[in-house]
């Protein structure tokens, strides 16, 4: 079998990623943004009852507004806040709750839209609620 003559000619091309990042200071700094290696736009969590990422101060019945409510929109509210505070554009609550604390930080919104927060540093377990959230970019 004959192929013919002629150059073969091979090279290499890098294309830089604009999603690869090695720290959240590549994907614009949100905490949490810089995911095994690429940057996203969207971080999943539960609260850990900590400065960063404080549970929810309120009952686990209600646990939004003025510990009175599950509306979405308190939720979001309180979510928005804690994504904020972390670099994000804004956060919302999933529906997903857990009675208890995580640690000993939490916060609440005084019923107030946009969050005005208040943060509580003691563990009330009858009073305080794990909390899981998205942030988004």
């Amino acid at each position: 079998m004959s192929i013919g003559t002629g150059t073969l000619n091979i090279g290499i091309s890098v294309v830089q990623n604009s999603n690869a990042c090695a720290s959240d200071v590549d994907c614009g700094g949100a905490v949490g943004s810089c995911e095994s290696g690429a940057c996203v736009n969207t971080l999943t969590r539960f609260s850990e009852g900590s400065n960063q990422w404080p549970d929810d101060a309120c009952n686990p019945t209600t646990s939004f507004g003025l510990c009175d409510t599950n509306d979405q929109t308190h939720a979001d509210a309180w979510a928005s806040a804690v994504c904020q505070n972390n670099g994000w554009a804004s956060g919302v609550w999933n529906g997903y709750k857990i009675a208890g604390c995580s640690g000993e930080v939490s916060m609440w919104c005084q019923g107030q839209i946009p969050c005005v927060q208040t943060f509580e540093l003691t563990c009330q377990p009858g009073d305080q609620t794990i909390i899981e959230f998205t942030c988004v970019r």
